[in-house]
């Protein structure tokens, strides 16, 4: 044998081929009938645009979908889907070229691309592929809470685990074996090239198996793995492993919109409609995107490990929120195929928690409430929209989204929400302020500094900042002092900048993060309308916030209101000061400093460098992370989604547990960004009595303190 190759079908012969074509038709039908039965459950979601900037879209295919860029943030798990899944592909590659060889008579199989990839290529990631698996089996039945949750899910959920890991396991094992016999049998002179299976090979012949019975172990075991392998491919849809299907496409689908930036309603025309079409109140009410988030899940819970809300015993799991309403969809489809149930009490089935409900194409039948009966308030209301959820999914699931939608429902349709945040939309409506103060004392923070007014002191042409002071800044007395320290930098920079004082309203975050999009509407269109009289965005002057809230709102959600602004937040903004020389911190400050990463700064705006370069710029400085979360894995306070404005009544509280987390780095101060942060952080001190000895600075505060010696002794300790 001169070229390279091998005899596709040894030992086997084509007399009975027809029942392999057989079968794979079977398999392929199978196949083709359950992906119809799961689009026909997505397909009928509400339109979503998903289909623009192509470009952006295939990068992320290829470096999620394809290159696992996300999976890969964990490590052991990571490695193992990842040895399994391209151990899978490059099998699945080299039996098309069998089919592409000897079916179709295209004769690729041989030289050095069967040398180099046909044999010890597949061979390799053969190889790796049973790594893989063996990770995978001893994650699944051996790991423990640190990689993988487990769930109160019904049994067949071990069972679904154990068929595809254990099926994969054998169908790999079976092909070393087909392959060693065929090279020990027919002597092969190119069975150098497959390294693991010549040593199959070797096993089999040195344990005095005859050439007869190896023949016959190889003919039995070749119809085996055949067999195997196309029903195990044929269960891929009725499985977990359904996600090889779904989720490449949900990362192509991804939202591309900026991450702070929610879904704008036209609030009257959706009253116009009876009922009202605002939020996610029922599974119809869901777009496609929705629905195909709920079947591209890989059931990894990696969302469920990177919620606080989760991590502190809340009733909100993301993992089983995602689940739920899977179970939702394919139960409202029509009769599911047999599973074990339960009664709910009133006579009717429902799914097992965390049950996998198999898709019927029956008609639809009637709707039942998606938010109260099977997603409980509790669940929405714990959610503190840190998008850690989100930045842990290795398929860009959105959680985050879906939980305001239906917050939107139950405020704005059911008019049912938390007591607190009656008194919070009251005030906000009342007054711009969560707290009804005064509009009067929005500008009292500056007494004595001689901050200018914009519009009133100075014009737009006249300042080269607008700092928006924001309600914490404005009201709070602790953040006051950091919008004072704030001050003093920018005068330090010698920057003209200016504030809208009683012009100034909320921003309306906290209303629209718990759902009240009609109230957010009408503070954000108040300052929309006040910037743009005042110019601010025709003549492009930064507005410079030193809340991530404000932050996010103003620059990636008022565009939607028609307000375009360039915005930065004090963070970026400072660290470009102290990077080019205006602002020189010269003061030592000879203590260890922990950084706290805020939500709406670091995971919504990928802030995460600057802050930590204005605090490096420090003189005698220790910066420390904690290790426990940092930068984009960081644990939320436990403020945002308006959950500062009202109690924590389920679990351990966020910012205790946090504050426990940044304890154990032994830092002597901690650092933040975030007014919100501030509050929380300072209470989880309280908390647990380490207020007066752990001293808790915005980084503003910080430089201040090393820009200007102080005589006092108060230097940054927060009491400026």
């Amino acid at each position: 044998m001169d070229t390279p190759t091998r005899e596709v079908y040894w030992n086997i012969g084509h007399q009975y081929l027809w029942v392999m074509y057989l079968l794979l038709a079977i398999t392929v039908g199978t196949m083709a009938y359950a992906v119809y039965r799961y689009i026909r459950i997505f397909a009928p979601g509400k339109p979503a645009d998903r289909f623009g900037d192509v470009g952006a879209r295939l990068g992320a295919f290829f470096a999620h979908g394809v290159g696992q860029g996300r999976t890969l943030q964990r490590r052991y798990s990571g490695l193992s889907h990842a040895a399994f899944s391209f151990g899978f592909l490059i099998l699945f590659a080299a039996t098309t070229v069998v089919f592409i060889h000897e079916d179709l008579n295209l004769r690729i199989m041989q030289g050095g691309f069967y040398l180099w990839f046909q044999s010890l290529t597949v061979d390799i990631f053969g190889l790796l592929a049973i790594v893989g698996v063996l990770m995978a089996i001893a994650k699944r039945f051996a790991g423990g809470r640190g990689d993988r949750l487990y769930h109160p899910l019904d049994p067949r959920t071990l069972l679904d685990d154990g068929l595809i890991l254990g099926g994969f396991l054998v169908i790999l094992l079976t092909g070393y074996v087909l392959e060693g016999i065929r090279i020990v049998a027919t002597n092969d002179p190119w069975g150098d090239w497959s390294p693991v299976g010549k040593a199959f090979g070797s096993v089999l012949q040195a344990s005095g198996l005859g050439v007869t019975t190896l023949l016959g172990i190889h003919a039995f075991s070749w119809w085996f793995h055949l067999v195997l392998a196309l029903a195990w491919i044929a269960y891929i849809p009725y499985s977990k492993l359904r996600h090889v299907v779904f989720s490449p496409a949900n990362i192509y689908f991804r939202r591309l919109e900026p991450r702070g930036q929610l879904d704008y309603v036209d609030v009257e025309k959706a009253f116009e409609q009876d009922p009202p079409a605002v939020g996610v109140g029922k599974i119809e009410d869901l777009t496609w995107k929705d629905r195909l988030d709920t079947q591209a899940c890989t059931e990894c819970a990696r969302c469920e490990l990177a919620c606080p809300a989760s991590r502190t015993d809340k009733a909100l799991s993301p993992f089983m929120l995602i689940l739920d309403l899977r179970n939702q969809l394919l139960t409202q489809a029509g009769p599911p195929m047999a599973r074990a149930r339960r009664d709910r009490g009133d006579g009717a089935d429902a799914p097992l928690d965390g049950e996998r409900v198999e898709p019927n194409t029956d008609p639809v039948r009637e709707s039942v409430s998606l938010v109260g009966d099977v997603i409980t308030d509790a669940v929405l209301w714990d959610c503190t929209t840190c998008y850690a959820c989100m930045e842990a999914c290795p398929v860009f699931i959105e959680h985050v989204p879906k939980i305001v939608e239906m917050r939107r429902h139950l405020v704005m349709v059911e008019n049912r929400f938390e007591p607190e945040l009656q008194r919070l939309f009251d005030n906000l409506e009342a007054a711009g302020n969560p707290w009804r103060f005064p509009r009067t004392d929005r500008a009292k923070w500056a007494d004595g500094l001689e901050v200018p007014i914009l519009g009133q002191d100075v014009t737009v042409d006249e300042v080269d900042v607008l700092y928006w002071v924001g309600c914490f800044a404005s009201y709070d007395e602790r953040n006051q002092k950091i919008a004072r320290a704030l001050a003093g930098v920018l005068r330090s920079a010698g920057l003209r900048f200016a504030i809208l004082g009683t012009q100034e309203t909320c921003t309306g975050d906290p209303a629209r993060r718990a759902g009240h999009e009609y109230l957010w509407q009408m503070l954000a269109g108040e300052n929309v309308a006040t910037l743009n009289e005042l110019g601010v965005g025709d003549r492009k002057k930064t507005i410079l916030a030193s809340c991530p809230h404000c932050f996010n709102t103003l620059k990636d959600e008022y565009p939607q209101l028609g307000g375009h602004y360039v915005v930065r937040h004090h963070a970026d903004y400072l660290a470009e000061l102290v990077r080019e020389g205006t602002l020189q911190p010269t003061v030592a400050l000879d203590a260890s400093v922990a950084y706290h990463d805020p939500c709406y700064l670091g995971r919504y705006q990928d802030i995460y460098d600057q802050p930590r370069e204005v605090l490096g710029a420090i003189p005698g400085l220790e910066l420390k992370e904690v290790s426990a979360g940092c930068r984009n894995k960081a644990m939320c306070c436990g403020a945002g989604g308006a959950k500062i404005f009202f109690e924590e009544r389920r679990g351990t509280r966020i910012n205790h547990l946090r504050m426990e987390q940044i304890q154990a780095e032994h830092p002597e101060r901690v650092a933040t960004a975030c007014p919100y942060c501030m509050v929380m952080l300072e209470d989880g001190a309280r908390a647990k009595g380490v207020y007066d000895e752990l001293p808790i600075l915005d980084i503003s505060e910080y430089l201040q303190g090393s820009l200007v010696a102080r005589t006092n002794g108060a230097a940054m300790d927060g009491t400026q």
